[in-house]
């Protein structure tokens, strides 16, 4: 794992086949696979819950905000609909099947943002407890939750064909300035090949070549382009069965268990884990909550309404939870999503003719053996007889010493956000690959 990018002109770091190089530890654009994939548990990472750059998330709006506005809309709508003489006024509201495509149609290397494209979902999509909860089912009179198909969010200004940029240590992309034959000034991103050094651009701010650029794929993520409706709509579903339950706890990756009436279930749905890791990052709790007693003290960090470190690192967790068990969070992944989102940060670019903001990750810091060391989990475990014959067997395992090899990783400011992020994926791949049948 590298360590924390540095603010300069030169290479920041580079990705390589899904890993993180850097500028200082490990030879720029190496591939990493000693630990790959695993991340920050809530509720146990040892940061010391500094502030993250923001109170209680003030002049973000909330999800349920959101969602309110839309039951307003809605039943105002309702209320005004009909004609003078009493009859009912048919509305046809047009609902939108679809989540918003990753494809980008901006030219290469630029500042201005991608184009959306629609996308359906694939029909043969794996059907276990992680599928997304696709938008666009069809309702009536566009009641939240249904298929919504005004955007909530303005997509961010800087993506150019989201690849790998050059970054400074809290992930805000390091833009150059051009000047363009007619004296226009324009900020364009700087994309790195996979030894981190800096391609080349033409005096139009392109990348002279492309094919030396590293995409950023975001897979399931790609879920988040969905409007901000779609995913205030899954946080009111989440809320309410958090306001259901008896008591709330975590799992070994950090995703939130709920115990209703003695029945255990965990909240692993990616539509729904993103909707909290929206909600936690802009307002640094978890909003409407009506017993915050039924949360832990070891997670009461996520009602009290003020975003820490520790909060960051649940928060890693839930966006674990909604990606692609078998994929990789990288640095660039995080901060585009935070961006497509709608992430509030207290961060700017250089560029003065956007607004973008990004989150300061200056105060966290990562732990491994702090979030994992004594986590354990039941698997099933391949195990070979004395005769040669192997089965396999219902065992407890220690995390850090199975998944991890016992192998620590302390890193700090985005790096190590995303490495928590990472971490927690790989512990649901590990669970997800392992599970004994009927659990």
């Amino acid at each position: 794992m590298a360590a924390a990018l540095t603010i300069s002109l030169t290479p920041a770091y580079a990705q390589h086949s899904g890993g993180r190089g850097g500028s200082g530890g490990h030879s720029s654009g190496t591939e990493h696979t000693d630990s790959g994939h695993e991340g920050g548990k809530g509720g146990k990472g040892g940061q010391g819950g500094s502030g993250m750059g923001r109170g209680g998330g003030g002049g973000s709006q909330s999800l349920r905000d959101i969602f309110h506005d839309m039951e307003s809309s809605a039943t105002s709508d309702d209320h005004g609909s009909g004609s003078k003489g009493g009859s009912a006024v048919s509305r046809g509201k047009k609902d939108s099947g679809g989540t918003k495509g990753s494809a980008s149609t901006t030219k290469k290397g630029s500042s201005t943002a991608g184009k959306k494209g629609k996308t359906t979902p694939k029909a043969a999509e794996e059907e276990d407890s992680d599928r997304p909860a696709w938008a666009g089912t069809s309702g009536r009179d566009g009641k939240p939750g249904r298929g919504n198909t005004a955007s909530g969010t303005k997509r961010g200004d800087i993506f150019g064909d989201m690849y790998v940029l050059l970054r400074d240590a809290n992930g805000v992309p390091i833009l150059k300035e051009i000047t363009l034959a007619d004296g226009t000034k324009i900020w364009v991103v700087q994309p790195v090949d996979a030894s981190g050094a800096v391609l080349a651009l033409d005096a139009e701010g392109k990348l002279i070549d492309a094919s030396l650029a590293i995409p950023v794929e975001l897979g399931r993520l790609n879920v988040g382009r969905s409007p901000l409706t779609v995913l205030s709509s899954q946080y009111e579903d989440v809320l309410k069965s958090i306001n259901a339950a008896d008591s709330v706890t975590v799992d070994a990756s950090g995703r939130l268990l709920l115990t209703t009436a003695g029945v255990v279930s965990s909240i692993d749905s990616p539509l729904a884990n993103l909707a909290l890791y929206v909600e936690l990052l802009n307002k640094g709790t978890i909003t409407g909550v009506t017993d915050p007693n039924k949360f832990p003290t070891s997670l009461s960090y996520l009602v009290d309404g003020q975003l820490t470190s520790l909060d960051m690192t649940s928060a890693a967790s839930f966006l674990a939870a909604a990606s692609d068990k078998a994929g990789t969070l990288t640095i660039d992944k995080v901060v585009d999503m935070n961006t497509i989102l709608g992430i509030t940060g207290t961060l700017n670019d250089t560029n003065p003719t956007t607004n973008l903001t990004y989150v300061d990750y200056s105060s966290f810091s990562y732990d491994r053996a702090s979030v994992y060391g004594s986590t354990t989990v039941t698997v099933l475990v391949k195990t070979v007889n004395p005769d040669g014959t192997t089965v396999y067997v219902p065992s407890t395992v220690n995390v850090y010493e199975t998944l991890f090899n016992s192998t620590n990783d302390t890193t700090t400011n985005v790096d190590g956000f995303a490495q928590a992020a990472d971490d927690a994926r790989a512990v649901i791949e590990y669970v997800h690959d392992n599970a004994i049948p009927g659990t």
